[in-house]
């Protein structure tokens, strides 16, 4: 019984150590493209509204308006046969926040570049890294073509399908 007891707690905290860990998902992430690509990527954000603190701090009627830019380059590499790709994310935003505190009229505002990212991606299966004519010739030897049609389950389920030249996305 003791025995049941250690394993039990074993699992338990080997379950609390890995659930920290997170990832985040993004459209077409493990998308295979073919080595030595480059692609610049440039985004914007818009966000205002009310925001809600403890009831025991001195701060009423507090807004905020975010305005938010994103740049970022990516390069896809051959990670030791693999595909791989490096991006550089640089993050800017600006804010105004407005509100009363203790009753006075206080507002702030912000700006300033946010924290870089440097992130580097393989795809470990199934994904050999491909010149742009080999990749273009590739034809894999599985039944299951993850360029060709991939599934996903969260909150809402999505299906892409490669006709021909074009690739046809839906999610609901």
């Amino acid at each position: 019984m003791i025995t049941f007891y250690r394993y039990t707690t074993l699992a338990f905290f080997i379950f609390l150590y890995f659930s920290g860990f997170s990832q985040e998902l993004e459209p077409r992430a493990l998308t295979n493209i073919p080595t030595g690509m480059n692609f610049m990527v440039a985004g914007y954000g818009y966000a205002n509204g009310n925001i809600l603190f403890d009831p025991a701090l001195p701060i009423d009627n507090a807004r905020a308006d975010l305005h938010t830019f994103v740049a970022g380059y990516l390069r896809s590499i051959n990670f030791f046969g693999l595909a791989g790709k490096l991006d550089i994310i640089v993050p800017y935003g600006i804010g105004d926040w407005n509100g009363l505190y203790a009753g006075v009229d206080t507002s702030v505002y912000r700006s300033g570049f946010g924290d870089m990212r440097i992130r580097l991606s393989f795809n470990f299966l199934g994904a050999p890294a491909l010149k742009p004519g080999e990749f273009r010739d590739y034809k894999p030897e599985k039944i299951f073509d993850s360029r060709r049609s991939y599934w996903m389950f969260d909150r809402f389920d999505s299906r892409s399908q490669q006709n021909g030249h074009s690739v046809l996305s839906g999610a609901r």
